[in-house]
């Protein structure tokens, strides 16, 4: 059973439980390839490393070039043959290839079929294995089982898009502490860029990849890009400005039959990665037997320095087929961070973390989204740049920080929702169409809009806002939340003696006598002094009127201020 699949049959946690969680069955299942059962990864010390070099066989008795041009795959190939037929290289399991000597060594995509128990292990980038001009990978690996790459510097060399290491419907695939470039093209731009593969993945509907364990790799300019897979644990590897056109590492499903399951995409690093970041999405769908299934995506950091992306991106952007399964379900999005330290969002559809589709033809299932957080927006006081999650049901959205950005959760037409927003902290709320049951409770925002909301039923209490709201109540709808407004003009009361008074009115847009009351009145300059009294009334439609009286025992010029008013909606219950 893989960690993901764990963590969803979990109860309801906090992020220090998540974690720890996580922690705990990686710990057990020693890395696992995130299906424990045919791979043991985890973390190699360099001792287990020297062991595994003492009995390898040795990639230099087969004479190779190594000056990056001259085609080194037969070379390669006959090392590769030779190391599955020597029983005295075993290592965890493994026959074990050892590239023992410096050197730049071009291959172009010898293949591998049928192939088992194959560790090759490098030297870092002093031994590099080089995708020679005009290959179609590196190499390619089909119907496998139990293939092992560690600590291999791999150059892409300006050479044909796509590529990189490809594996076909194989069991079984471990690959650490490797470093994979493009020394003829870094730092590529997004416009007009083609995707540079660093790892590829296919098969079908009835063999695609399982167990695999990637992990503490760095890729540069690159993109590891995975599909069909199942039982599966990404973590630990760092993407810097990967992705080109389509994503800085994907996971897709892009025909009929295939699935994303049961894996686990933790503590990665993403760095300026275009397109976005991280997808995990289809393409377009002929079929309803495709499924994105219990899948843990947590601690993930993402920084954007240099380009405005999409951190991380689920669903699909090209769908016309109608579907009549849920093929996003149970899914854990917890902790991750992303960084935007000069982004402006767009528009209303820009957003760092997106689960979009464009029409309502599925909906994304048993979601809980929690304790993530979103810096350094630039987008203050609206309801974009933060998350925008579309099609939406049986879902939470519960703790999560977006710094001057919003949260959109929008459900399906005749779908019922049932989603839980909770203990969010955030510039801006929209709560979309027909949402069916649904809670939106303890949550901190800037300002919120409820619209076109059809036949919800909203629980909207405990919620503090700092500006009044658009509400289009659905029938049996309920809300108890606050507008928390600070005056900006100030009020100067002027000089009151002991005993005196002076009101003032102010205006707050949307304020009703028949739906709000004053809940609290904050003068800063009188909180920590002993004998005001503060009253304020809704006294008139978007007016609050309130009264300062001074029984401090004596005269009090208290000068110009700011007044912060907390109006408290009744609870009410429309049928």
């Amino acid at each position: 059973m893989s960690v993901a699949t764990i963590l969803a049959r979990s109860a309801f946690k906090t992020i220090r439980e998540w974690s720890d969680l996580y922690e705990t069955l990686t710990t057990l299942e020693a890395g696992g390839g995130g299906g424990g059962d045919t791979i043991t990864g985890g973390a190699l010390e360099p001792r287990s490393l020297s062991q595994a070099k003492a009995n390898a066989t040795l990639f230099s008795d087969f004479s190779p070039a190594g000056d990056g041009t001259t085609n080194d795959s037969d070379p390669f190939i006959d090392a590769v043959t030779a190391a599955l037929a020597d029983d005295t290289n075993l290592f965890m399991g493994y026959h074990v290839l050892y590239l023992d000597e410096v050197g730049r060594y071009a291959l172009e995509n010898p293949v591998f079929t049928s192939i088992s128990n194959l560790m090759i292990i490098g030297e870092g980038d002093r031994a590099v294995l080089v995708e020679r001009t005009g290959s179609a990978a590196w190499m390619s690996f089909v119907s496998y089982t139990n293939i092992a790459i560690l600590n291999v510097g791999f150059d892409k060399h300006g050479t044909s898009p796509f590529g990189g290491v490809r594996m076909v419907a194989g069991n079984g695939f471990w690959f650490q502490g490797n470093h994979m470039w493009d020394s003829l093209s870094p730092g590529l731009d997004n416009a007009g860029d083609l995707d540079h593969f660093a790892i590829g993945s296919s098969g079908g509907a009835l063999n695609p990849n399982e167990n695999w364990l990637v992990t503490r790799n760095f890729f540069e300019d690159l993109q590891p890009s995975f599909g069909p897979l199942r039982h599966f644990e990404y973590s630990f590897n760092t993407v810097v400005r990967g992705g080109m056109a389509t994503a800085g590492v994907g996971f897709w499903a892009n025909s009929d039959g295939w699935m994303i399951e049961d894996g686990t995409i933790a503590y990665n690093k993403f760095i300026d990665c275009r397109g976005p970041a991280l997808a995990i999405e289809k393409d377009v769908f002929s079929a309803n037997n495709t499924s994105f299934q219990r899948l843990f995506v947590g601690f993930n950091e993402f920084d954007f320095l240099n380009y405005a992306q999409t951190g991380m991106r689920f669903g699909t952007t090209n769908d016309s087929v109608q579907q009549t399964t849920d093929i996003f379900k149970d899914w854990y999005i917890v902790g991750n961070v992303f960084r935007y330290p000069r982004y402006v969002p767009s528009g209303p559809n820009d957003a760092a973390m997106k689960a979009f589709v464009p029409a309502d033809s599925f909906v994304f299932d048993h979601f809980t989204i929690q304790g993530n957080r979103i810096e350094g927006l630039g987008y203050p006081g609206g309801f974009a740049g933060g998350m925008l999650l579309y099609a939406m049901k049986n879902s939470y959205v519960e703790s999560n920080v977006v710094e001057a950005g919003g949260i959109q959760v929008f459900g399906v037409p005749t779908i019922p929702a049932n989603n839980k927003v909770r203990n969010n902290v955030c510039a801006g709320y929209v709560i979309g169409d027909s949402h069916g049951d649904f809670i939106f409770t303890n949550n901190r925002m800037h300002s919120v809009l409820v619209a076109s909301l059809g036949q919800s039923n909203i629980d909207g209490t405990g919620n503090d806002i700092d500006t009044p709201t658009l509400i289009t109540d659905g029938p049996g709808t309920r809300y108890e939340y606050n507008f928390r407004v600070a005056n900006l003009e100030g009020w100067d009361p002027a000089n009151l003696a002991d005993g005196a008074s002076a009101t003032q009115t102010f205006t707050i847009t949307g304020a009703s006598t028949s739906l709000h009351m004053v809940r609290s009145v904050w003068l800063p300059s009188i909180s920590a002094t002993i004998g005001w009294v503060v009253t304020g009334t809704v006294s008139a439609a978007d007016t609050v009127t309130v009264k300062l009286t001074n029984n401090t025992g004596g005269a009090v010029d208290l000068g110009e201020q700011d007044v912060y008013i907390t109006l408290e909606k009744r609870p009410t219950l429309a049928v």
